[in-house]
């Protein structure tokens, strides 16, 4: 009975009964034939019969063992299926959004914002020097010096090219926003003509192009012109009067531009980093409820093992 009701061993306490009933058997057969009367001639049989009933009650049992069981088993079913379940949660949410983090805001938007800033804060480099460059130009061309004069020439007109490579392509990477509102909202600039200076309206895109342009045309005076001391806007030609509006605008008009995008810039850095820590943020809480839920679903589940394992013994009774 130790066998079958402790140790949950079926078979081991079959064997041992068998056993029992053997030894009975020769216990039966050692009696005097004087107390042989006593003991009643069914003995055997009586002890058969007890075997055969616990057998079938046994065997009756563990046919129904499932069925009595079956809420339990099925619960503890239910609460492997969601564990696993849970589990796949959290691993998913972790994923997507270290995913999000990795490939979508730390390889592609914040290395287009620095890529962007950095362009940006180099214009206002190319402006002061596109400035000194042509004062450089102008003073060699006075003192007759042809290869100073050609030598700033070729930074002037190198320097500008890039400002217009660069602005073309910081142009293709906007990404929506106040940058790109930044792009297209005109402001009141200068512009010099036949007639005289001028005010109009104009965009950042159409100024970077416009200023980029005018840079190189400058630089494209002549030497002759430029030691011609004449400077009235109605005698002198386009490339002459492109000098004018470098030497005008770049510390009044296009430096500020330029500061006011890479403001502009900053703010969309900001705005990612503040995507960012939600992102984190939000992932973190995810994947705590997650955790929470399967601590709850694990410690509500606990009090079926203790009833499954009293169904188990019970049945093996």
């Amino acid at each position: 009975q130790f066998t079958d009701t402790v140790l949950n061993d079926i078979k081991a306490a079959k064997i041992l009964r068998m056993k029992a009933a053997l030894m009975e058997d020769e216990d039966l057969q050692d009696v005097p034939e004087e107390g042989a009367e006593k003991i009643p001639m069914d003995g055997g049989s009586t002890v058969s019969s007890d075997n055969d009933a616990r057998s079938s009650i046994t065997q009756f049992m563990l046919s129904w063992r499932n069925d009595i069981s079956g809420a339990e088993y099925r619960n503890l079913s239910a609460l492997q299926m969601r564990v696993q379940i849970t589990l796949i949660l959290i691993l998913a949410g972790s994923t997507v959004g270290f995913v999000l983090l990795d490939s979508v805001l730390f390889s592609d938007q914040a290395n287009v914002n620095m890529q962007l800033i950095d362009a940006s804060d180099l214009f206002r480099g190319l402006t002061v020097s596109a400035a000194f460059w042509l004062r450089s130009e102008m003073m060699a061309a006075h003192a007759g010096d042809a290869a100073d004069y050609l030598a700033n020439q070729g930074k002037n007109d190198r320097g500008m090219s890039k400002m217009r490579t660069d602005h073309a392509d910081n142009f293709k990477y906007l990404q929506g926003g106040p940058v790109e509102q930044f792009y297209f909202t005109e402001r009141l600039v200068s512009t010099p003509s036949v007639s005289g200076w001028h005010h109009e309206e104009i965009d950042y895109w159409s100024f970077g192009n416009d200023f980029s342009r005018r840079g190189r045309l400058a630089a494209a005076t002549s030497m002759a012109e430029l030691q011609d001391p004449n400077y009235s806007l109605a005698d002198i030609s386009m490339e002459k009067r492109c000098i004018y509006y470098v030497q005008e605008t770049a510390f009044r008009e296009a430096i500020p531009f330029f500061d006011d995008v890479v403001d502009k810039y900053d703010e969309n850095v900001r705005a990612f980093g503040d995507t960012a820590i939600m992102i984190v943020t939000l992932n973190v809480v995810i994947n705590s409820l997650l955790v929470i839920l399967l601590s709850y679903m694990t410690i509500t589940t606990v009090r079926v093992l203790t009833t499954v394992q009293f169904q188990v013994v019970a049945c093996r009774l």
